[in-house]
């Protein structure tokens, strides 16, 4: 299933603020979409188990509709409680250009 998720045109939040929408990141947020460009979800799953973990794929259209980015992006947790997350970017070419490690 593809769903598109279009940037928001406002400001992002202050520092502090949440980037999740019902227990889901805000992901032109933390991507740090401009206005301008399209976000479309391309995959999403999710697995059980003693570590549980949601796994997503997006990519990232500028205002011409050319695909400028693919982003992957995970959360886990351990049966524990210890919660791990990040994301990667590539570019249209497939480079790794940039991570990070929080979704929230």
């Amino acid at each position: 299933m593809t769903m598109a998720v279009e940037a928001d045109s406002g400001s992002h939040p202050s520092q502090g603020a949440s980037n999740l929408i019902d227990g889901v990141p805000k992901f032109e947020v933390v991507f740090a979409i401009p206005a301008t460009h399209r976000l479309l979800a391309v995959r999403s799953r999710s697995r059980g188990g003693l570590t549980a973990g949601n796994y997503w794929e997006h990519e990232e259209y500028d205002a011409a509709g050319i695909r400028v980015a693919r982003y992957e992006s995970f959360e886990e947790m351990t049966a524990a409680g210890a919660r791990r997350c990040g994301w990667r970017k590539f570019d249209s070419s497939g480079r790794l250009v940039a991570t990070g490690g929080d979704l929230a």
